[in-house]
């Protein structure tokens, strides 16, 4: 449940595809930031999102 969690969470918020225009429109640094910064955050939601879940 964690990995099919962190899965659908990195799908919409990680974007490797668009990571190219994002780089040249608001710079390197901040694009591959945000994109470790969402990498990280998946996996943090994911894993309070099972824990909330079992809580029920």
């Amino acid at each position: 449940m964690t990995a099919i969690t962190a899965f659908i969470i990195s799908w919409v918020t990680v974007g490797i595809v668009q990571l190219p225009a994002e780089s040249l429109m608001l710079g390197k640094k901040f694009a591959f930031t945000r994109n470790i910064v969402s990498f990280i955050t998946a996996i943090i939601i994911a894993i309070l999102t099972v824990f909330t879940i079992r809580l029920i």
